[in-house]
């Protein structure tokens, strides 16, 4: 199925998974912890199942998701990302900041994304080369980053609850404008859309968290590197921990300051 077909049906797969997480957070959330002693929910796993079943009703390619049963092997080229429920934290708390993700992986790349903030009813999705954003049942608006600012002052953009010591040493060498604060994969967004101009990440992150934002950045005009400025790209192994990302930073353009 091509990219442009595609991308249809995940959006509207992630706006029935985000029905379920709001039923959920309507309704009181029941939690657990797993044994990487971080919170899962019922409804993390109810959405997990209706996204993997309607994905491997559209296609054969594998998905690979944070709550279903992970199928990891180094033969994989394409597969899947699915987070059903990023920002399980603020969920919990009955905040806001929680999205469906949803990326494709093609030879190592993201090459594919949604995001759907189910509280609001708004999209961010790749067609056709492009960036788009969506709310509700208004008109889509394509998004474009707003590219390395010429005062070289910039709007950095972190996570609300993850903010370690190597992210608080790389803002520190950097003059900051302002400093914006964010859960789960909106960071992303905020990027795409021109709201923020760099996202430093020198913490822990699986590939589930940043594929979908990764391709909404890029196809916006942004970029995702390696703090040694290499490309930040997607590789499995037969390791258990094949999935988890090494460090990164997203900007709003492609090219010089990392």
């Amino acid at each position: 199925m091509q990219h442009s077909n595609l991308i249809n049906q995940l959006i509207n797969i992630s706006i029935n998974a985000g029905e379920i997480l709001m039923k959920h957070f309507n309704n009181g959330v029941s939690t657990k912890i797993k044994g990487d002693l971080s919170p899962v929910t019922a409804a993390d796993i109810e959405a997990d199942r209706l996204i993997s079943k309607y994905i491997s009703e559209l296609t054969n390619i594998p998905v690979i998701s944070e709550e279903g049963k992970n199928f990891v092997s180094n033969s994989i080229r394409n597969y899947f990302l699915v987070d059903p429920l990023d920002g399980t934290k603020s969920f919990i708390k009955g905040e806001e900041d929680f999205t469906v993700n949803i990326g494709l992986i093609e030879n190592n790349r993201t090459v594919l994304g949604v995001i759907y903030k189910p509280v609001t009813e708004e999209l961010f999705y790749t067609k056709n080369g492009a960036s788009y954003y969506k709310k509700s049942k208004l008109k889509e608006v394509e998004i474009r980053c707003s590219n390395k600012p010429r005062d070289n002052k910039y709007r950095v953009i972190a996570s609300k609850s993850h903010l370690d010591e190597q992210t608080k040493n790389y803002v520190d060498k950097i003059e900051v404008k302002e400093f914006i604060r964010a859960s789960s994969s909106l960071k992303f967004c905020k990027l795409a859309m021109g709201e923020a101009d760099i996202y430093p990440r020198f913490g822990n992150t699986m590939q589930w968290d940043t594929a979908a934002g990764q391709a909404i950045l890029e196809h916006a005009g942004g970029s995702v590197i390696k703090p040694d400025g290499e490309e930040f790209m997607y590789i499995l192994n037969d390791d258990e921990k094949c999935l988890l990302n090494g460090f990164f930073i997203a900007r709003g353009w492609r090219e010089g300051f990392c």
